[in-house]
């Protein structure tokens, strides 16, 4: 196999070293990198993570008290109230995991830019 340097010439050597060792060869045979943007900015992905850890934590103080009211009931003898209570208990549990997934999606980046060229 024989590489564009390789015909004794040492001037031709140095400009395909200096060419592609520090990655400033033509490359418009390649394809361009395909570029990703975010869905929003730093701060408002902050604002938003906030805003969903507070009504996660909300969430979470809800089901704690929910669980201490429907023991209470049911150590004083009101059995009717436990299967109630452990509904609603695992709808706060769905509510928080549909949160840990909106949370996830938030941090992927986006669809890439039409084009794929690279400005």
């Amino acid at each position: 196999m024989t590489l564009p340097h390789d015909n004794g010439d040492p001037a031709a050597r140095a400009r395909y070293d200096a060419e592609h060792l520090t990655g400033t060869a033509d490359r418009s045979d390649e394809r361009a990198p395909v570029r990703r943007r975010r869905r929003f900015s730093r701060h408002q992905r902050t604002t938003i993570t906030k805003g969903i850890l507070l009504f996660a934590l909300t969430l979470v103080l809800c089901q704690l008290w929910l669980f201490t009211a429907t023991l209470n009931a049911y150590l004083g003898g009101d059995a009717s109230v436990v299967w109630p209570g452990a509904i609603a208990s695992i709808v706060c549990l769905a509510l928080n995991a549909g949160l840990l997934r909106q949370l996830y999606w938030l941090e992927e980046p986006a669809a890439p830019i039409e084009g794929g060229s690279h400005p």
